[in-house]
């Protein structure tokens, strides 16, 4: 098999932009759609895309690893390569087909093409991995094959549950009660009061009308301010253009007071963005468009999995029961100075807290 890097996605072969829709109709998170916004909003001036590819000797494409090199300060050596994802991306993976090739003979060909990349990266960190995903173990023995040292660690958790074949009725009867009691009377509140209504936008014309209104909420919610503002806007157009869009909004008197963002890949829905306007928080209108959407989500009858995206707030396990984390990979290149100072610290630190641990436990 043979690796090729590029850096376009416009320059990877037909086999390869195939491998990456298909993905992308099972993951938004690896589809072409949120990949070009990324690369468009997120990346900074003089970081560069390094899409590995690795492709069959009869020409099939059987994987790929979009990466970027990070502008770096070249006193302080040739930098890092990195996987395209960063704290808005809810999921990362190699981008493969289902040809029967061995995965450790891919990522061992995915890693020697890494470490052949002139000038050598210090560092590699690839993000999100899914814990039980046909990726990690084969990228950790890869970068150590290709003469890394590789640190793996778990970097955030992801709560989900089934909804396959699940009423409305059925979901809400296995809430905590306290989440049921609290949704139930906020929402015959604001039902009573009669001033508020909830629109949900799939299209790309409608989210076109909301985007400015989930903005506002978000400026008035205790959340900080976007730092890549162009992303968030970016995303609904391109989601809404692949039909994996849900953008609700809640409005009272005519004011937007909470807003949520969702993505949609087959039957699995991601709650991807929410906020509410912090002058409403007694009302805790976050929850009852939650509970809105979700209806919606049900109703339609297509919706097997629903997940809330990255971390493990509290709230979060109210509405979904079960855990599943996403790991990370640091590989660290001995052969340039500073791959060799970051193991050497990073190394220094884990032998520190197990002598600490062991010297007073906690």
């Amino acid at each position: 098999m043979r690796a090729d890097v590029f850096e376009s996605f416009d320059e990877l072969p037909g086999g390869h932009r195939e491998l990456l829709k298909a993905a992308g109709a099972d993951v938004y998170a690896l589809s072409p759609g949120w990949f070009s916004n990324f690369a468009a909003t997120v990346l900074q001036p003089g970081d560069t895309l390094r899409i590995v590819t690795v492709t069959a000797p009869d020409g099939t494409a059987l994987a790929l690893l979009p990466l970027y090199k990070r502008r770096g300060d070249r006193r302080k050596g040739h930098g890092e390569l990195a996987s395209l994802a960063n704290f808005y991306t809810c999921e990362f993976d190699v981008i493969s087909g289902r040809n029967g090739e061995d995965p450790q003979a891919i990522a061992d060909s995915l890693c020697s093409a890494i470490a052949a990349q002139r000038p050598r990266p210090d560092i590699v960190r690839i993000d999100s991995l899914p814990e039980c995903g046909m990726w990690l173990a084969p990228l950790l023995r890869g970068f150590r094959k290709a003469g890394f040292l590789v640190e793996p660690f778990e970097y955030f958790g992801c709560w989900f549950e089934s909804l396959q074949n699940k009423t409305m009725a059925d979901y809400m009867a296995s809430r905590p009660g306290r989440l049921r009691s609290t949704v139930t009377r906020k929402r015959r509140r604001m039902e009573r009061y009669g001033d508020a209504r909830v629109v949900i936008a799939s299209a790309l014309e409608d989210a076109k009308l909301l985007i400015a209104d989930y903005e506002e909420v978000h400026a008035k919610s205790w959340k900080p301010a976007e730092p890549h503002p162009d992303f968030m806007p970016g995303l609904i157009h391109v989601a809404a253009r692949d039909g994996a869009l849900r953008l609700g909004v809640l409005y009272r008197a005519e004011r937007p007071i909470a807003a949520q963002l969702w993505l949609l890949s087959g039957t699995r829905a991601t709650i991807y963005k929410l906020s509410y306007d912090s002058a409403h928080g007694r009302d805790s209108p976050g929850a009852v468009l939650t509970l809105y959407m979700i209806e919606h989500a049900v109703a339609e009858g297509s919706l097997t999995e629903l997940d809330f995206g990255r971390g493990d707030d509290p709230y979060k396990r109210e509405w979904l029961k079960e855990r599943r984390a996403r790991w990370s990979l640091i590989a660290m290149n001995p052969r340039t100075a500073n791959g060799a100072l970051c193991a050497l610290r990073r190394m220094t630190k884990h032998w520190a807290k197990r002598v600490l641990g062991r010297v007073w436990p906690v």
